[in-house]
C-alpha cells in the first residue's frame, strides 16, 4: 500500500512550469557586467619587485641584479 494516497491525488509544491523558472532565471546584460576603477593601476614595476619576481620564477635565472632593492 506504499503510495496509495486512497483516490485523492495530491498537487507536488515543487512543480512549476518551464516558462515560469526560465523567467525567474533570466539576468539582465548589465547586471552581468561589472565595472572598476583602472585609475589605481602602476605605470611601472619596481625594480626591487621585479628581481623579486626573477628570483622566484621557475623560468628566471635566480640572480639578483646588481645595486636593486637594497
Amino acid at each position: 500500500m506504499d503510495g496509495d494516497t486512497g483516490g485523492v491525488e495530491q498537487a507536488n509544491p515543487f512543480r512549476r512550469p518551464l516558462a515560469e523558472l526560465e523567467d525567474e532565471a533570466r539576468v539582465a546584460a548589465e547586471d552581468l557586467v561589472e565595472t572598476q576603477s583602472v585609475s589605481d593601476i602602476p605605470r611601472y614595476v619596481d625594480p626591487a619587485e621585479l628581481d623579486r619576481a626573477r628570483l622566484l620564477s621557475p623560468t628566471g635565472d635566480g640572480r639578483w641584479t646588481p645595486g636593486a632593492g637594497a
